[in-house]
């Protein structure tokens, strides 16, 4: 990895919604409880309850057992078997991923080319499922999971974990993800570059630090971290 043209020298991801589809995968599980839950459809629209169900969501960062105990307190009628709609949640999350092959491509050039990288991912041994889901089980160097490693992002020390497998310099590492204080936050605090995946927003509301690179998709990143002669 000596090529003049390559910017970095090692690359870290976040999963959900950088390298996979968590929202179209959330907003299919929305859709199947709105289609299990009799007292959701008398008093909600489609649209409406998905809206709530988004909302309280908060990007996966809220516990699933608050989720549809947010639920319940605007559902009453919902099943009130907190367990079972966890268990139902993670059965219809997971099966609602689907591959997206730019993105399989895009790893196995990174493999290709020999260029460090890994995963670093809140969460726990669902991320696994999901990455076979999505048929990417067997590409990524490493995966470290925040329920696995003992803390989440943006503390350091998962950061610092990461840097230490990878064997690279913060600075000479492009953390690449989606949630702007997860992610963007905890990586520039570490002295790591970061690349936003942006998702329809605008990086103005969210202020400093402001990320070195905003993307729609994480193969727009083969010019600064693959050799040229990978492309």
């Amino acid at each position: 990895m000596n090529a003049p043209d390559v910017r970095y020298k090692a690359v870290l991801f976040d999963l959900d919604d950088t390298l996979i589809d968590r929202r179209r995968a959330f907003a299919t599980f929305a859709e199947r409880f709105f289609a299990a839950e009799p007292a959701v459809r008398a008093a909600s629209t489609l649209e409406e309850a998905t809206k709530l169900l988004i909302k309280w969501d908060a990007r996966g960062a809220t516990a699933r057992p608050k989720l549809f105990e947010l639920a319940q307190a605007r559902w009453p009628g919902i099943d009130s078997d907190l367990e079972k709609q966890v268990r139902r949640f993670w059965a219809v999350l997971i099966a609602a991923f689907r591959p997206d092959e730019m993105v399989i491509k895009f790893l196995a050039r990174l493999n290709d080319a020999s260029m460090p990288w890994g995963i670093i991912t809140n969460g726990g041994p669902q991320q696994f499922e999901k990455l076979a889901q999505v048929g990417l089980s067997g590409l990524p160097p490493f995966v470290i999971t925040s329920e696995a490693f003992g803390a989440s992002k943006p503390d350091a020390s998962i950061f610092g974990e990461g840097l230490r497998r990878l064997g690279s310099r913060a600075q000479e590492t492009l953390f690449v993800g989606d949630n702007p204080s997860a992610d963007i936050s905890g990586a520039a605090a570490v002295r790591m570059p970061t690349a936003w995946v942006r998702a329809g927003r605008k990086w103005w509301i969210y202020g400093d630090p402001v990320p070195d690179f905003e993307i729609d998709h994480v193969s727009e990143l083969e010019k600064v971290v693959l050799p040229r002669a990978a492309r």
